[in-house]
């Protein structure tokens, strides 16, 4: 963990497929042990995630979302950060966005995440 977490933020900027398979693993990591979430904002992680959190994005997927979620639940962000990164935003916005298009591939984790936000 010491080499893969200073190095996870020029492997998220990589060329496709290579952020897909990092976002998987970061998700993993973070869901299994909720303790390395304060490492994300060590290695500046919060800021780039935050910008995948965007309907448009390529790199919005399961993942991203999970990833924004556990942030969430650690309570690692301020209500002051939520308004810096546009996490209630973005989260309206991509909920929105899936009820228009009728998906829900990933309603409940949006979900999970208004309920935090609310708490």
């Amino acid at each position: 963990m010491k080499h893969l977490f200073p190095a996870f933020a020029s492997i998220l900027s990589d060329n496709d497929p290579v952020p897909l398979f990092a976002l998987k693993l970061l998700s993993a990591i973070i869901e299994r042990n909720p303790a390395f979430v304060p490492i994300l904002s060590q290695f500046n992680l919060f800021s780039l995630i935050s910008e995948y959190y965007v309907v448009s994005h390529p790199r919005l997927n399961r993942h991203t979302i999970k990833i924004i979620k556990s942030m969430i639940e650690a309570k690692e962000l301020s209500f002051q950060e939520y308004g810096y990164y546009k996490l209630i935003e973005k989260t309206h916005l991509v909920i929105k966005n899936m009820l228009q298009n009728k998906q829900d591939w990933c309603i409940e984790i949006l979900l999970d995440i208004i309920h935090e936000i609310l708490s």
